[in-house]
């Protein structure tokens, strides 16, 4: 049994489809995090990035998906894009919506006009150039590090927290970007790997239920599909609803590829029924290979491992 790998195909469209969907997920993202922390005062320290990074991965391994993206690499360097865009777009919202806004209304109440945005722009340059020897964007993310924050626990408020200042606030920056990066890409390039159908051009369907073997089977069967004697693996197993513990055999097939297919076989432990350890072996079984696997199958009717 070979391990499936991915043939990295990936079209000039899919590549685009994929790289529009990163950026209008990132972007959306990374708005929402902006609106939640600045009108509503809520945010979860590392709990709204690993939210953020699942949900744009989820819709990266869509896009992955609909695109037939078979490259975990490109998957994976898109789902760092969308990742480090997140954070991009929330603290330049925080800029240019948040702490400019903010200004804009201490300069109105203390001056008793508005300012055009010239004039907000070069009061604020003042400001930021006198504090932390910047300006603009940089000089704003230099301030928010130079006063520093607190990390408090939300569960007390008694409690004192984490107090945020100088460099352990890009510190801090830097492992909320790579938490939301990481699950990003990890999922973008995890559903790329899943197996496909190059000749059929789709995706293998979910995984079915073909056979199972009691767990004490477990080294056999995994040293006769290493060997590759296919009939004897096929031979230890049964179709019949047997005790647990126990190994389930799954198969995933495309409905459109006909016998001449590759199989992707699945082994999966189960310690009790629904409580699975996970999958323990899989890879692809070719046609001659998956057809001696069955012919062992149709022998194990008289096999002994097998008891009420």
């Amino acid at each position: 049994m070979q391990k499936y790998r991915a043939s990295n195909h990936v079209s000039f469209g899919g590549f685009l489809l994929l790289l529009v969907l990163a950026v209008v997920a990132g972007a959306a993202l990374g708005g929402i995090l902006f609106a939640v922390d600045y009108y509503i005062h809520f945010y979860l320290v590392l709990m709204f990035p690993i939210l953020a990074g699942a949900i744009a991965g989820g819709l990266l391994a869509r896009g992955v998906y609909s695109a037939k993206v078979r490259s975990p690499f490109v998957a994976f360097i898109v789902g760092l894009v969308c990742g480090v865009l997140i954070f991009a777009v929330y603290h330049v919202a925080s800029y240019y919506v948040g702490f400019r806004g903010d200004v804009r209304a201490i300069y109105v109440e203390n001056a008793g006009e508005e300012p055009t945005d010239a004039e907000l722009t070069e009061f604020i340059d003042f400001v930021l150039e006198d504090e932390v020897n910047d300006t603009g964007f940089v000089g704003y993310l230099k301030l928010i590090a130079k006063d520093g924050f607190s990390i408090t626990r939300t569960a007390s408020s008694s409690s004192s927290g984490i107090d945020l200042q100088g460099n352990a606030v890009f510190i801090y920056w830097g492992v909320e970007i790579l938490i939301v990066a990481l699950f990003a890409a990890f999922m973008a390039a995890r559903a790329a790997g899943e197996p496909f159908n190059e000749d059929a051009n789709e995706w293998y369907g979910p995984a079915l239920f073909y056979a199972t073997t009691n767990a004490k089977a477990r080294k056999e069967l995994l040293n006769a599909l290493k060997d590759g004697s296919f009939q004897q693996a096929g031979a230890m197993l049964t179709t019949q609803d047997i005790k647990y513990p126990r190994l389930d055999v799954n198969i995933r097939r495309t409905a459109d590829g006909g016998n001449s297919q590759d199989t992707y076989v699945q082994i999966v432990h189960f310690q009790r029924r629904g409580r699975s350890s996970g999958v323990i072996k899989q890879g692809m079984l070719t046609p001659s290979e998956f057809e001696s696997f069955q012919r062992g199958l149709a022998q194990s009717s008289s096999n002994p491992t097998f008891t009420s």
